[in-house]
């Protein structure tokens, strides 16, 4: 089956197919396949002492609390102490079961440390991380990604990891959750689902079992629509997860792939072709025979646009009605 979503605010329509087993809700949005369901209270995060604050909150016991950040974020090489935990002093676990709203910005340059789980998020359950980006991170563990650690049932979407150096743990700290380290630029080891996502310029050392069924370059057990550029490390390649060339990256092809296609302005990535990485600002990427370019005519329903002939709300161009 599917759902129709509308937008609030020009009525646009767009489908999605219900997943198999039906929706499964965490923090207002269904964890299988990103539906929304109804209005959800988000604590805003601007700062760096801001998102501290959060992660405490949530490590301290509030693991259904959900984030969203409204600016870039720079740990400036903090030190950071993941968002849950696996077996935190050999035995008491906590998972964050929250929704986190990157909202188009970054989080960059931290180095993430614990016993197992490592990540901006150690451990999570049942969540959704969404349309945010990690840059310059650096994360060792057993089960060790940019964005997280470890993750079963997790959504994590419209997301990407840049420059970031990930290492899994020489032996087993907990000997608990498997036999073998779980290595992903995006996601270790992540039991859920990872689409719409990219990874460039990251290493990865360490992956004992160097399976990319479970994990690597981008990670999850479930992957749809993710690309890779310049990953270096030991895995295999699987469905879900495409290596592309820098080339390919610069020229607009992948931003216009994660998005699927969609040139309306509700799409997650933008991008100036023939310069720069899939972003979550800027210009739509259109396709035409094979080659992609910012030149086309958005199907934009938006109410208003401006003298310019551009769409106030999405920047499309659209044609004036007289």
């Amino acid at each position: 089956g599917s759902y129709s979503e509308t937008c609030l605010i020009c009525g646009a329509k767009r489908t999605e197919v219900i997943p198999a087993k039906g929706h499964k809700y965490a923090a207002g949005r269904c964890y299988v396949c990103g539906k929304e369901q109804g209005n959800i209270q988000f604590v805003d995060i601007a700062t760096a002492a801001d998102l501290l604050a959060f992660a405490n909150r949530v490590n301290a016991g509030e693991t259904e609390l959900n984030g969203r950040l409204s600016a870039d974020i720079d740990l400036k090489g903090a030190t950071w102490t993941p968002i849950g935990y696996y077996c935190k002093n050999g035995t008491d676990s906590l998972y964050y079961k929250g929704r986190f709203e990157g909202n188009g910005h970054t989080i960059s340059n931290f180095t993430a440390a614990g016993n197992d789980c490592v990540g901006l998020f150690g451990y999570c359950e049942i969540a959704v991380i969404e349309n945010l980006g990690v840059i310059n991170a650096t994360a060792t563990g057993w089960n060790a990604g940019a964005i997280a650690g470890y993750a079963p049932t997790t959504l994590i979407r419209n997301c990407f990891a840049k420059d970031c150096k990930i290492t899994g743990a020489t032996s087993n700290p907990l000997a608990l959750v498997s036999n073998s380290a779980h290595v992903g630029a995006v996601a270790g080891s992540n039991g859920g689902t990872v689409k719409n996502c990219y990874a460039i310029n990251c290493t990865m050392t360490n992956n004992h079992d160097g399976d990319l069924s479970s994990m690597a370059p981008v990670g999850g057990t479930v992957r749809s629509n993710n690309y890779y550029c310049n990953v270096t490390g030991a895995f295999t390649a699987t469905s879900g997860a495409t290596e592309v060339t820098a080339a390919q990256m610069a020229s607009g092809e992948v931003t216009y792939k994660l998005n699927k296609g969609v040139t309306d302005g509700t799409q997650a990535w933008y991008q100036t072709c023939g310069q720069g990485l899939p972003a979550f600002s800027g210009k739509t990427v259109f396709e035409s025979n094979g080659s992609y370019t910012n030149n086309g005519t958005v199907e934009c329903t938006h109410p208003s646009h401006g003298q310019d002939g551009k769409c106030t709300t999405c920047g499309a161009a659209v044609d004036h009605s007289y």
